[in-house]
């Protein structure tokens, strides 16, 4: 199904542009040329990937641009969670995850269970095998936009030259070809080259930035199980017990009487 959808949606995009080429041109704005470029490679990317692995690509990318701040916010989080663990406050701990907006929200619960270390590493292990090959997705999703945008562009150059050639008997006709031969190949480098090609790499930064992150929860749990703080790893938890949660805001009276 996907793959007929996206054939129709790259099929409607070729006719358009071929249809509407010779709208008025003014300067850079050439919106024929911005439907071929800018839908086609979509198209071409559902055709290949399908519809879930698309969406689930620009929910990916939406956290791999939010990665900084999500690390940063998992270090303090994981320090806050660990300290409530390490004195024995479990409910306040469960209390706690509920009002992390780190990806500890997810993953944090793991440590609430009886697990050796043994079984928290497989545990851990499984999930981060699962997550980062559904990031291998994603990836491949933006790579497929990042090579094919160009050689759209190129595809809209050539549409440009032949309405060029149907008008080449009247000058002043052929100016529309000319301006979707040159601007279907500006918008094709621009946008694969300028756009697509950084959101790969904004993916990379993201699986290195989770593997990180499940690095840092398999160590904090094995310095659990011997009661030691994960200040070495994260940093210590904030000296006045401040809980951050999803809203930024609680402290540890708030978790106690959480707890009561």
């Amino acid at each position: 199904m996907h793959f007929v959808v996206g054939f129709l949606l790259l099929v409607g995009a070729l006719v358009f542009t071929a249809m509407f080429h010779e709208s008025r041109f003014d300067g850079f704005f050439h919106p024929p040329a911005l439907v071929l470029v800018g839908l086609t490679p979509l198209a071409i990317a559902l055709m290949g990937h399908g519809f879930r692995s698309l969406v689930q690509a620009f929910r990916d990318l939406a956290r791999a641009l939010r990665r900084d701040r999500s690390l940063r916010a998992f270090d303090r989080e994981l320090a806050q969670f660990s300290d409530l663990l390490r004195r024995g406050r479990m409910a306040d701990a469960a209390n706690y995850l509920d009002r992390c907006e780190s990806p500890l929200r997810d993953y944090g619960v793991w440590s609430l269970e009886r697990y050796s270390r043994e079984e928290f590493a497989e545990v851990v292990a499984a999930v981060r095998s699962e997550k980062l090959h559904g990031l291998k997705d994603s990836e491949e999703v933006f790579q497929t936009l990042a090579q094919v945008t160009p050689s759209v562009g190129m595809v809209g150059t050539v549409l440009g030259l032949v309405g060029m050639l149907v008008k080449l008997q009247s000058f002043n006709e052929i100016s529309a070809g000319m301006a979707l031969a040159l601007l279907t190949t500006f918008y094709g480098l621009l946008i694969g080259r300028c756009l697509y090609s950084p959101l790969v790499a904004a993916i990379r930064a993201y699986v290195f930035s989770l593997q990180s992150i499940f690095a840092k929860l398999e160590s904090a749990y094995a310095l659990h199980t011997v009661g030691r703080s994960v200040d070495a790893i994260v940093g210590p938890a904030p000296a006045n017990g401040t809980a951050h949660g999803a809203n930024g805001k609680g402290d540890a009276r708030a978790l106690t009487e959480g707890n009561a």
